[in-house]
């Protein structure tokens, strides 16, 4: 089974989330999705979480809170969905995908990725509610 992981990026008063402009792959392109991607084979999937963040954003987040686990059966997949808190000014694009501060209360009006805004509410469940 294929693991990926995604995380979603808040500062520290929960008003703004750091997402990312996808150009691969092909079917996210042009969409907004939270940062993410693979994880290796025996790679714990909050150590990809933290090495994706740093390669996409160049923050270096250790403490990732798990939000859900989601299998997609008919692709043979598990994804892993995570919080975490950062200064999202300290945020640089590292990769030709560009980064997206958004406010918490516009993420849902922006061209998402499918699914992308189930796991974002379900991100500020955890990290609201659960008071992280």
């Amino acid at each position: 089974m294929i693991s990926y992981c995604l995380g979603f990026v808040f500062d520290h008063v929960n008003t703004q989330v750091m997402l990312i402009n996808k150009k691969q792959p092909e079917w996210q392109s042009g969409k907004v999705n939270a940062i993410g991607g693979h994880v290796f084979p025996a790679e714990w999937a909050c150590h990809a979480m933290t090495r994706l963040c740093k390669a996409e954003s160049g923050l270096y987040i250790k403490k990732w809170h798990k939000v859900c686990e989601y299998e997609l059966l008919l692709s043979d997949c598990i994804l892993y969905v995570f919080c975490a808190y950062a200064d999202l000014a300290e945020a640089v694009s590292t990769t030709d995908e560009t980064l997206v501060i958004a406010e918490l209360d516009t993420v849902a009006t922006l061209d998402l990725v499918p699914y992308t805004n189930i796991f974002f509410r379900k991100a500020i469940e955890v990290i609201v509610c659960e008071n992280v």
